[in-house]
């Protein structure tokens, strides 16, 4: 029980779920700028499969689990969302969004059936994308001597110099937000759909009103974009082709989702039915 219990808690470090989250703003800060994505987004894939058969093989035997794993879920997106509102730094806003957001990606997981799985990896999938798009959109620019974009504040040149470009990071914003018909709408829908079907009315229903907290947040950037903007700022460096590419790639990926999801469903079922058949069926 011991053992089992540390090994979760482990877990629950490496996805930076509350109360082990204290690390993370301070890791997006301290790291250098390029290499904060990769290190802390990517390794979550495989660390969210191996707790996924961790899970499969631990649910059916402590009774306790799902409970405390529903505390976790839940006080992430709560604190994630609240804590959040307070950060005017962008890392760290961006840091909290995704304590939020893993806290929604493992809430369906302790119902154990397949459906559950798959909103959990679509989830991921789709907050990849959402993720690459952003810091596509923080690395894009300098302004000053800063080697990034560093607070809100830094935002508000993008309406009157890169209209364009503000407004597809106001898109990439509202999908983190769950607008529909973008990308992030369809993760946040199947995780609550997958609670609701196993009966996690409770908390299902925490979970929404929770995560409706950080909206907040993705708001404070579209205000700094559109309604804050000045007509002349700092001294920016001029927007590379390069850049500009991985933007316009990102927000295709994101505001054409409905159009390629058939394709990715087909995907995540195949690899559910490959990897995890010895765990789910």
């Amino acid at each position: 029980m011991l053992g089992s219990l540390l090994l979760i808690v482990g877990f629950m470090f490496k996805f930076t779920i509350v109360p082990f989250h204290i690390w993370a703003a301070d890791v997006f800060n301290g790291m250098p700028p390029f290499v904060a994505p990769i290190i802390v987004i990517l390794p979550k894939f495989t660390i969210l499969s191996v707790f996924i058969r961790l899970l499969f093989l631990l649910l059916p035997v402590y009774e306790s689990f799902p409970f405390m794993l529903d505390c976790f879920y839940t006080l992430s997106v709560i604190i994630g969302g609240i804590t959040g509102l307070f950060e005017l730094n962008l890392l760290s806003i961006v840091a909290f969004s995704g304590i939020v957001n893993i806290g929604l990606l493992l809430a369906p997981l302790h119902s154990g059936d397949i459906f559950a799985i798959h909103s959990s990896l679509l989830y991921f999938i789709i907050y990849f994308i959402l993720s690459f798009n952003l810091f596509s959109f923080i690395f894009a620019f300098r302004v000053k001597d800063a080697p990034l974009l560093d607070s809100l504040d830094d935002l508000r040149f993008l309406c009157s110099s890169y209209p364009f470009i503000g407004i597809l990071f106001a898109i990439n914003l509202l999908s983190f937000a769950g607008v529909p018909p973008l990308a992030g709408f369809f993760p946040k829908f199947f995780t609550f759909f997958s609670l609701l079907e196993v009966g996690d009315f409770l908390v299902a229903f925490i979970l929404l009103f929770s995560s409706l907290i950080s909206v907040f947040f993705y708001l404070e950037f579209i205000i700094s974009i559109f309604f804050q903007y000045k007509n002349s700022f700092a001294p920016i460096e001029r927007l590379t082709n390069s850049s500009f590419i991985l933007i316009l790639i990102s927000s295709i990926l994101n505001i054409f989702f409905i159009l390629y999801f058939p394709f990715l469903n087909k995907w995540i079922l195949y690899y559910l039915l490959e990897i995890f058949d010895p765990w789910v069926l």
